[in-house]
């Protein structure tokens, strides 16, 4: 197995993100409308399906084994095996220890909505988002239902107002504050109704 060092720079690593704004162009409604659904179910039932939520960026974050087959000159095939492979390894992790998988779901949460707000274009802004949302995760998980409820409620609300904007092409206002903590508040007191 050679590393090909040249191709493992940062630079390459951002252009995989080109590969996904293509696939994003060509898909674009049909995928902001699966993550509305899956952000409308985020903010209103977050805390019950806290536990699915937890595996699903335990495998996203094994798939990054994906760039380990890219940049050893591995095959398609493997390349795509070694993700998918690693990902479900994550993703059963993330399920049995659910501590971990608690918290990549809140990094991953809110990675999400800090990415799309604020709209990183460099590798320095990538890593504070990272370092926020990484920072958030730990101090979230000793209390489990509050900040499953809040982050939950809150990033639901953001990402469900967002990308109805993004969809319908249009800038963040004031508007989209006020109709995204009116949804927040929606969700909270639903999830912390008894």
């Amino acid at each position: 197995m050679n590393l090909n060092m040249q191709a493992f720079n940062i630079n390459t690593l951002l252009g995989g993100l080109d590969k996904v704004r293509d696939v994003m162009g060509v898909y674009q409604q049909q995928l902001l409308l699966i993550v509305i659904v899956f952000a409308l179910l985020n903010c209103f039932f977050g805390y019950t399906l806290r536990k699915l939520w937890s595996v699903i960026p335990g495998f996203f974050l094994g798939a990054a084994g994906y760039a380990a087959g890219t940049y050893t000159n591995q095959t398609t095939t493997i390349t795509l095996a070694l993700a998918v492979g690693i990902g479900l390894l994550t993703a059963i992790i993330a399920f049995v220890l659910y501590r971990i998988g608690l918290f990549l779901l809140i990094c991953g949460l809110v990675g999400f909505c800090l990415w799309h707000l604020v709209n990183p274009n460099d590798i320095t802004g990538y890593g504070l988002v990272a370092l926020v949302a990484f920072v958030i995760g730990l101090i979230c998980v000793p209390f489990e239902r509050i900040s499953v409820i809040l982050v939950t409620s809150i990033c639901g609300a953001l990402t469900t107002i967002r990308m109805a904007y993004f969809f319908k092409d249009l800038d963040l206002n004031m508007m989209f504050w006020i109709v995204s903590a009116i949804l927040a508040a929606a969700g909270m007191l639903f999830q912390f109704k008894p």
